[in-house]
């Protein structure tokens, strides 16, 4: 099924705007749609209308943290298919550790980020096909 039609989605969720855009940026490079939101409950509502491909959200943020979310699309037979890449500052997180050795989450970004890195996992993660990324 190679139309071209479907686009890969990501949906960034964190509570600085700056970093919403730095990953933005990031991104668009991967010619992805790109969504966002500011804290995890606005993120479950764009989840559920878009269900895309990547969720992208920060580990430490007011009301609904980045668990919280996580949590709450594993639960969701609709959501479950998402590849979740979780930023931290937090080096060496024991919930964040075993969340990953327990595959609740695909993987494990520590800020600051490393553009690079980041778009290769991204690129991994979705199976996208692109050429060498020049940005």
């Amino acid at each position: 099924m190679s139309s071209g039609n479907h686009k890969a989605t990501a949906l960034i969720v964190d509570d600085n705007p700056e970093m919403r855009l730095f990953l933005r940026r990031a991104l668009e490079v991967l010619v992805l749609e790109i969504f966002e939101a500011a804290d995890g409950l606005k993120a479950m509502t764009v989840l559920e209308k878009k269900k895309p491909s990547l969720l992208l959200t920060d580990y430490q943020m007011p009301g609904w943290d980045g668990m919280t979310v996580v949590q709450q699309i594993r639960q969701h037979p609709d959501l479950r298919h998402i590849k979740i890449i979780m930023l931290t500052g937090e080096v060496g997180s024991p919930f964040l550790l075993q969340a990953v050795n327990h595959r609740v989450v695909d993987a494990a970004v520590i800020k600051p980020v490393d553009l690079n890195e980041l778009r290769q996992l991204v690129t991994r993660l979705l199976g996208l096909d692109v050429g060498p990324i020049h940005a």
